[in-house]
């Protein structure tokens, strides 16, 4: 079974709009029935997006278990039940998307003590699920650890700017150790992803930056020590293109697109094609993790 984390070290990174154009492509891929659905979580419980995405904050305060219950160390159970079907929303057969959102009217205190969130989000892996998205919460709150450990491959997005990739790659070189590695094996996959790349290249100071981000990028990914998935640091591969519509209305391009809603829009096209890539790219790592 598929496992995956959309994270980033600080929020405004475009990591819950890259996981949900991700969703179709992924949901397609892996074969996602309504017998074996994809299950999808937002595990961001303080600053919730998918959750609005989804437009299911109603459904959620109407329920007595949420994402915030899960992250309390208590299982699923029936998520048929428990969770909201959301495929229309991505375009596809509503039952062959379950998702997992946040009640965000009420308080979640962090706790895991001896590790029970983790056996939660382990016990899942044990369901009639082809796959298990986390959309998480920035930095190593209790969610993103225990996600990032739950996950085979973390997808780690950033936009291209000085502060993202200095600080991206600060707080890879802090887990690293606790999360892609163990006994000096890396144990984890991780794809690193500029997210709202500008469409043109800009000359500042007669630097070109598109490139100099790129190198930046490289130079940093050099020092690691372990691997990163490069797919998307690549000349004509860079990342996410910056998408219009979305400094407005975030939306599903592979709905839109599937309905003829975006056919004048050359950057939501190309992002398409990147969205698709990203969820090829995922699971190919996915098959590098040893079960």
């Amino acid at each position: 079974m598929l496992t995956v984390s959309f994270h980033s070290y600080k929020g405004g990174s475009c990591r819950t709009s890259t996981c949900y154009n991700t969703l179709p492509f992924l949901a397609k891929q892996l074969g996602a029935t309504a017998d074996c659905p994809l299950l999808v979580i937002d595990a961001d419980l303080e600053s919730q997006g998918l959750t609005y995405l989804f437009e299911a904050e109603m459904f959620f305060r109407d329920k007595p278990y949420d994402a915030k219950e899960l992250f309390s160390g208590k299982n699923l159970g029936n998520y048929r039940e428990n969770c909201i079907p959301v495929g229309n929303k991505l375009g596809l057969e509503n039952e062959s998307v379950y998702f997992l959102g946040v009640n965000d009217a009420k308080t979640f205190v962090a706790q895991n003590v001896g590790g029970q969130v983790e056996r939660v989000l382990n016990n899942l892996t044990a369901g009639s699920f082809c796959g298990i998205v986390y959309d998480t919460a920035a930095g190593d709150q209790v969610s993103a650890t225990a996600t990032n450990k739950a996950s085979q491959v973390i997808v780690c997005c950033m936009r291209p700017t000085k502060q993202f990739r200095t600080g991206t790659f600060s707080f890879l070189g802090r887990v690293g150790g606790k999360w892609i590695l163990q006994g000096g094996e890396q144990i984890r996959r991780v794809v690193i992803l500029p997210t709202a790349v500008p469409k043109e290249n800009t000359i500042i100071e007669n630097v070109e930056q598109k490139k100099n981000a790129r190198e930046k990028i490289h130079s940093q990914i050099d020092r690691l020590g372990w691997e990163i998935c490069e797919d998307f640091v690549q000349e004509n591969t860079f990342g996410i293109p910056e998408v219009e519509r979305f400094k407005w209305c975030e939306d599903v391009l592979y709905r839109l697109n599937k309905n003829g809603m975006i056919n004048a829009e050359a950057d939501a096209k190309v992002a398409l094609t990147r969205y698709e890539k990203l969820a090829e790219t995922i699971i190919r790592e996915s098959e590098l993790v040893e079960d």
